[in-house]
């Protein structure tokens, strides 16, 4: 489950708060585990609500951590809820990166932007966003190029995104919430839970899947069932 040692402490200290017969059963402690873990995630948790217009949304993480698959469904889901849509591929140091947003824009029935091989992304952003403006766009979608934590030019080349749309920016990218990628294919994804215990940042969604419908707005009952295979 990859909760991680003081998560689990926490969680440990809330059960034996609580007081149970000496032979209570698997699953009322189960249930009572659950709840507990709802309890932790339930502040956090925020639907994938459009508050702007546009609205734009910047997926960044590590290398091989879903983006692009999470933008194709993000695509899909705000276009059958009759959104506009444009994706914008600013990952410009590799090409397959740009074919691989293509294909999702495709398969969502949206428009895509596109630059060319080794341009300014931070450019391209801009002059994306400038141009949804114009065209009445709903959302706008970027990706990004993957990048580790201590890579400090490309997280410099993030931080750029936001400056072109804000006058006064501080030094670091805020990061407004969380989409586990995923979670079909991982340790369920428990380290989570720690996450949103110490950092408070919103949980938007899960990925459960490679289909363009494979992504559900997060929910603490449902992801701590998952956790214990509970319906």
């Amino acid at each position: 489950m990859d909760v991680g040692h003081k998560t689990s402490k926490l969680i440990i200290d809330k059960l034996a708060s609580i007081k149970c017969d000496k032979e209570v059963e698997h699953n009322v402690v189960t249930h009572q585990l659950i709840n507990e873990i709802e309890a932790m995630l339930s502040p956090v948790m925020q639907p994938l609500i459009l508050n702007k217009k546009p609205h734009i949304i910047m997926v960044c993480g590590v290398n091989g951590s879903g983006k692009t698959t999470t933008i194709g469904k993000l695509a899909y889901k705000y276009k059958k809820m009759g959104k506009s849509i444009v994706l914008v591929a600013c990952d410009t140091f590799r090409a397959a990166a740009s074919e691989q947003l293509n294909i999702w824009a495709e398969r969502s029935g949206c428009p895509i932007v596109i630059g060319e091989y080794g341009s300014d992304s931070a450019s391209l952003a801009y002059r994306a966003v400038s141009q949804a403006i114009k065209d009445n766009i709903d959302v706008v979608l970027i990706d990004t190029a993957g990048r580790l934590q201590n890579n400090v030019n490309l997280m410099e080349e993030l931080s750029k995104y936001i400056e072109h749309q804000l006058e006064a920016f501080s030094k670091m990218v805020s990061v407004t919430g969380l989409i586990i990628t995923k979670l079909d294919g991982t340790a369920k994804g428990g380290v989570v839970i720690g996450l949103a215990e110490t950092y408070k940042v919103k949980l938007l969604a899960i990925g459960i899947g490679e289909s363009i419908e494979d992504l559900k707005e997060f929910t603490g009952k449902e992801f701590a069932k998952a956790l214990f295979n509970c319906d």
